[in-house]
């Protein structure tokens, strides 16, 4: 096959549309040999590839010292790294910014500043950072208590698939705030977070068919298998979940042993779903 630079280019670049990957080291080379005579493109896109891959690796850093991966936790050099990666227009580091000053890590809790930096990040069509501004509206914290806006917020999100936002709707339909109370539609949300592993949703499903709420009829085997669920998929210590544990191993008691084997089917299937829909997360996160 006879060499072809332009068409080198254009599949690399087609592999690589939203985030750094190996494909930019040779892209850059390649582009030169491909286009000679525009090296003000070729510049801007070196601009461009570096200041994406610097982005990134700073909201990394960021990251690490805020949770202590890797590195001492400290809020202070976290927050550091965040504004130098936010400082490139990187929404995750705008939003992170805003939980900071949301939650006073770092800085004074400031809800002003947490609602600029999430706007600031929303706009850019960051999940997290819509669900956040629907929290903020839904509690009143730096704007007018509106449970319509909040959910106007969560809808936003939960189209990209946004576990929490879905979570937060299956809330609102369950009480009533900001739409009409609906069972069918509150379950429908929950079950949709739940299925991205998103444990408070699994815990509200096992609530629900554990003590018969939302108008579902009690039922012992769909309550043991998503309190199961919600205990594997927990970020809690065993020791913060050990009431979990003991309400799961509880509700396991109660089953039939041809009950017990029709749960560990949905517990594969449950699980093929979460997985599914990591991996379409990992997809979108290259393409945003």
């Amino acid at each position: 096959m006879p060499q072809d630079y332009r068409q080198a280019v254009y599949w690399l670049n087609e592999g690589i549309p939203g985030s750094y990957t190996p494909g930019h080291i040779p892209l850059n080379a390649l582009y030169d040999k491909a286009h000679p005579a525009d090296q003000v493109h070729s510049q801007t896109w070196y601009r461009k590839t570096a200041q994406r891959v610097m982005a990134k690796v700073q909201y990394n850093f960021g990251v690490w010292y805020y949770n202590g991966y890797h590195l001492l936790k400290d809020h202070n050099l976290a927050l550091e790294w965040y504004r130098r990666a936010a400082a490139q227009g990187l929404a995750e580091a705008q939003d992170a910014i805003g939980v900071m000053f949301m939650q006073g890590e770092g800085v004074s809790q400031d809800y002003q500043q947490a609602l600029a930096w999430y706007r600031k990040a929303a706009r850019q069509g960051l999940p997290a950072a819509q669900t956040h501004l629907g929290i903020m509206s839904a509690f009143g914290r730096g704007v007018a208590q509106s449970d319509r806006q909040a959910i106007a917020w969560y809808r936003k999100a939960a189209k990209q698939d946004f576990a929490k936002a879905q979570y937060q709707l299956g809330v609102a339909y369950s009480t009533g705030s900001g739409v009409p109370e609906n069972s069918r539609n509150a379950l429908k949300w929950y079950l949709k977070a739940a299925e991205q592993g998103f444990t408070p949703a699994q815990l509200a499903l096992g609530e629900i068919y554990a003590h018969g709420r939302q108008g579902v009829p009690k039922d012992n085997k769909q309550a043991y298998i998503w309190y199961y669920m919600a205990s594997i998929y927990t970020e809690k210590s065993k020791d913060d979940c050990s009431a979990l544990i003991a309400e799961r191993n509880r509700l396991k008691g109660t089953l039939t042993p041809d009950q017990l084997s029709e749960t560990y089917a949905a517990f594969d299937l449950i699980r093929r779903k979460i997985n599914q829909s990591k991996e379409a997360k990992k997809i979108a996160r290259k393409k945003y």
